[in-house]
C-alpha cells in the first residue's frame, strides 16, 4: 500500500465512519464509537512504517477530541490499543526469530513475548 492510501484508509476512513454514525447518535443522545487497531504505534515509532504509525496517532489524537466533542451528546468514544499478534497480514515478519527479538525489546510486554 502506498502512504498516501494508507493514510486514507486508516485515519481518514475513521473520521468519516464516525462522523457518519454520529448523525445517528446525536439525536438519540447516545452512542458509543470505538477507533480500534491503533495499536503501540500510535505512541511509538517503527522504521519503515511511517504512513502507519502517523495514522495511528492521528487516529489516537481523533478519538481524544471525537469524546471531548461528542461527550455532551451522550456519546463515548474510545480506541483500543492491543499489542503484537500475529495475523495472516503480517505472519512473514513472525517466521523471522531476529523480527521476533526486536519485537519483544523494542514493545516489551508483560509475558516478553507477542499477543498469540
Amino acid at each position: 500500500m502506498t502512504g498516501i492510501l494508507v493514510l486514507d484508509t486508516n485515519l481518514r476512513g475513521s473520521f468519516f465512519v464516525a462522523q457518519a454514525v454520529a448523525r445517528h447518535m446525536v439525536p438519540r443522545a447516545y452512542g458509543r464509537i470505538i477507533n480500534n487497531r491503533i495499536g503501540q504505534q500510535a505512541s511509538r515509532a517503527t522504521q519503515g512504517w511511517g504512513p502507519t504509525t502517523a495514522s495511528r496517532g492521528g487516529i489516537r489524537q481523533l478519538t481524544m477530541s471525537l469524546a471531548d466533542d461528542w461527550g455532551k451528546h451522550g456519546i463515548t468514544v474510545n480506541c483500543l490499543a492491543p499489542g503484537w499478534f500475529c495475523t495472516e497480514q503480517n505472519k512473514v515478519l513472525y517466521e523471522s526469530q531476529e523480527w521476533v527479538e526486536y519485537l519483544c525489546d523494542r514493545h516489551s510486554t508483560e509475558a516478553s513475548r507477542p499477543a498469540q
